[in-house]
């Protein structure tokens, strides 16, 4: 494709950048994450919102690594317990960006139009659907790998395990999770309305709902998950594959206010590249900075997760794609990963479900990630800022 025909001319002189360019970036740092002339009234301040789920822990990884001071920036995090909040704490003037699920997005562009998602952070390959072994041993649910062994067809055996979900009840975060479970019921022809949910305000207290004896299934945040399956008296059902569409491209993003975004498009252009270069350091330096993501999540979730489980989502449950692999998943029509398939997906489901007028939003007018992406790939300063080599990491990250 012409644009990553472009990305390539721009890569062969990007080690002159890496030797000249980073004069202007790289002059800046002096050891891992420490401006030479960093002092605090010439930082700008970018308050960012983050919700429990390790997706979003590389916005932590960035503040240890000091990445944000390197830019100009300082990140104040802002915890939140739901998708929700932060997208109000955005239109109340609180909150500079979000971190957030994509999914979240669409039902609540009524309320606030003016959201504008400008990067993409991860895609999420975690969902499953967890169910109580007493009732695989007894037959009351069948998972999904015995139906596909029995009727030896992937699409009868997803219509099958999803024809169970009929009558039954799940506890949920409602305003995050619907969409997926409309699209996993819409695998046997079924709706929401066909189960009973039960609303709860976090996945963590879904979670716990659950695994104190209400309902029948749960699907969440992976935090929630994993700890499900601990338990031995929890199963996977199913896997995101078996799920289908919504959970296969279930994505998370960094988003923003139109206002915001226009007048701090300098700023809007470092965050994305500080993205990029954090996804190096979860890729290059795994063993050395796992440990702080991790620590961040259970101080945020209130989990006991540890550093090989971290390890494991990484190359398990999570996209965390660096920037050339993102132009050739992301950012390209052709591959089942690019990011305006899931909006599609979830915008149709919205329409059909009569909670977002028909037309009344388009993809390309919400989500502005893709422009900005391609920015920053013809912007060499940011490019050899993030391709320059990692710094050496001395002693444990902390937040502190």
């Amino acid at each position: 494709m012409m644009r990553l025909q472009v990305f390539k001319k721009k890569r062969l002189f990007l080690s002159v950048w890496l030797i000249v360019g980073l004069a202007v970036v790289g002059s800046l740092v002096s050891g891992p994450g420490l401006a030479q002339s960093e002092k605090a009234e010439e930082l700008k301040v970018v308050r960012i919102g983050l919700i429990p789920y390790f997706d979003f822990m590389g916005v932590a990884l960035q503040k240890a690594l000091g990445l944000d001071r390197e830019m100009g920036l300082k990140i104040e995090l802002v915890n939140f317990v739901d998708d929700k909040t932060p997208l109000a704490a955005l239109a109340r003037g609180s909150l500079d960006v979000a971190a957030l699920c994509i999914e979240v997005i669409p039902p609540l562009l009524v309320q606030i139009p003016d959201t504008r998602v400008f990067t993409s952070m991860t895609q999420f390959k975690g969902f499953m659907v967890i169910g109580r072994e007493k009732d695989v041993q007894s037959g009351k649910i069948k998972t999904f790998p015995q139906l596909e062994e029995e009727l030896g067809d992937f699409k009868a055996a997803q219509r099958a395990f999803f024809a169970q979900m009929k009558g039954k009840t799940i506890p949920l975060l409602e305003v995050a999770r619907v969409g997926t479970l409309s699209a996993m019921l819409d695998n046997a022809s079924l709706a929401v309305a066909d189960m009973t949910v039960i609303n709860f305000g976090d996945d963590a207290k879904a979670a716990t709902a659950f695994a104190r004896g209400t309902g029948d299934f749960y699907f969440g945040s992976l935090p929630q998950q994993i700890n499900l399956l601990k338990d031995p008296q929890f199963v996977k059902l199913v896997g995101w594959k078996g799920i289908g569409p919504a959970a296969v491209w279930y994505g998370s993003n960094y988003v923003a206010l139109e206002g915001w975004v226009e007048n701090n498009k300098d700023t809007v252009m470092k965050l994305a590249a500080m993205h990029y270069r954090a996804t190096r350091y979860i890729h290059e330096k795994t063993d050395e900075v796992v440990s702080v993501m991790i620590d961040y999540l259970n101080s945020m979730a209130a989990t006991g997760l540890t550093a090989e489980d971290g390890k494991n989502f990484i190359g398990e449950y999570l996209a965390f794609r660096p920037i050339e692999e993102s132009e050739k998943e992301v950012y390209n029509p052709d591959s089942p990963a690019y990011w305006k398939k899931p909006i599609d997906f979830y915008v149709k489901l919205l329409e059909e479900e009569g909670k977002l007028e028909k037309g009344a939003f388009t993809t390309e007018q919400f989500v502005i990630q893709e422009k900005i992406f391609y920015e920053l790939l013809n912007n060499p300063e940011l490019m050899a800022w993030i391709e320059k080599p990692l710094e050496e990491i001395g002693k444990p990250l902390t937040l502190d």
